[in-house]
């Protein structure tokens, strides 16, 4: 009758873990912590799961009546305003359906706006200028 306590391949003895079975435990270990991690930042909505560029008009919002100058706040994700050689994105913004005018520095701008009911659509345009999203637009007016 064999002894199970005898000696096996590798030196190993049934019943105690063997030299490879720490390495292999420990490389179970970290992919389970690696997919728990990819877990967690996807519900999070991480990096693993880019959605693309997007944008709202924080400021001013619907509806509002402001003073001039008009606060323009512009919430900006995965864009990076710039000057289009450099390949950056930039804004078209548009008072009352006016031309377009492109910001290229800032997604916070004062506004010099005559008094009255405006609307401001503001696009969101790539290097080639053209629009990577459709446009938003906000109806406000401005004190007299």
């Amino acid at each position: 009758m064999a002894d199970n306590k005898a000696p096996r391949r590798g030196g190993q003895r049934r019943g105690r873990p063997g030299r490879l079975g720490l390495p292999v435990r420990a490389a179970i270990a970290v992919a389970v912590v690696a997919v728990v991690a990819v877990a967690v930042a996807l519900q999070a909505g991480g990096a693993t799961g880019d959605a693309g560029p997007s944008f709202t008009i924080r400021t001013p919002t619907d509806g509002t009546t402001v003073t001039s100058p008009v606060l323009l706040d512009v919430s900006l994700q995965g864009a990076k305003l710039g000057l289009p050689e450099n390949g950056l994105d930039h804004l078209h913004l548009s008072l009352d359906g006016g031309l377009p005018i492109a910001e290229y520095s800032s997604s916070r701008l004062s506004l010099r706006v005559p008094p009255g009911r405006h609307t401001l659509t503001v696009e969101l345009a790539g290097p080639d200028h053209a629009p990577m999203l459709p446009s938003r637009s906000v109806t406000f007016a401005v004190a007299g």
